[in-house]
């Protein structure tokens, strides 16, 4: 279960542009940033009904939204800002 503040990457193995957001993710949010908690959607019939076509997902744990790839590390800034 994804903890509480923290944001959840709905994504695949070896999915290139899974693996391109986690990293973004980490260089955006850095070391004091919130804990990224992986979920593949290959594991769950509804999550991959949902995001199958959409993938990589960012979702904030704490309210919700969800951002879309592809996002600039610009637009990340925002959604980790407004994550808080």
């Amino acid at each position: 279960m994804p903890r509480q503040g923290a944001i959840t990457l709905f994504g695949r193995e070896e999915c290139e542009l899974c693996d391109r957001a986690e990293q973004l993710f980490y260089q955006v949010a850095g070391p004091g940033g919130p804990a990224l908690n992986k979920v593949d959607i290959d594991s769950d019939a509804a999550l991959l009904a949902r995001y199958r076509f959409v993938i990589p997902v960012l979702r904030c744990n704490a309210n919700g939204s969800e951002l879309c790839w592809p996002f600039p590390p610009s637009r990340l800034r925002e959604f980790l800002a407004q994550a808080r």
